[in-house]
């Protein structure tokens, strides 16, 4: 998460408390999936990078003038193509 934050930090973006506890679940996804590619920085890119083209369109489809807050907050829906249907009997 602390590389996450970084990398929003550094493009003044913000996440809601629900995008956080998205992105939370995610990670711990990932880090259950031994994979090369998962819990790197380079994974942690590709994912805020597809949350900001969510982002994006989401906006695009908001009629007028967008504020700043609007611009620099990710939402959980901008993260919703990473959200895996619950697993029964799982938690």
């Amino acid at each position: 998460m602390e590389i996450a934050r970084g990398m929003l930090g550094e493009e003044q973006l913000t996440l809601s408390a629900e995008a956080e506890a998205v992105l939370a679940d995610v990670f711990s996804v990932m880090a259950d999936v031994h994979d090369r590619e998962n819990g790197n920085g380079r994974a942690v890119r590709n994912l805020l990078e597809r949350a900001k083209r969510a982002q994006a369109l989401r906006l695009m489809g908001v009629e007028g003038r967008k504020s700043r807050a609007d611009l620099v907050l990710l939402r959980a829906e901008d993260f919703a193509e990473f959200v895996l249907p619950p697993v029964p009997g799982h938690p």
